[in-house]
């Protein structure tokens, strides 16, 4: 399963999809069932995930010191 960003027309759109290939500069993602194509052009990021999400355990995380460094 993947998340694809996509821009449209300028628009920023998201999908899941089910199955991605690409080839020759298109990308076909299968998303709700049926294929869709995007130039590769077009895709702004590709993001594996997994289809049962993992337990992760908490952790508390102490705040840490931020500073900057001019140069």
């Amino acid at each position: 399963m993947y998340v694809v960003s996509v821009l449209d027309n300028g628009d920023l759109r998201t999908f899941v999809s089910q199955s991605l290939k690409i080839l020759d500069r298109v990308v076909y993602a299968v998303v709700r069932g049926s294929e869709k194509r995007f130039p590769l052009s077009e895709i702004v990021d590709i993001v594996p995930v997994s289809t049962a999400p993992t337990k992760v355990p908490v952790t508390v995380a102490t705040p840490r010191m931020i500073t900057t460094q001019i140069q």
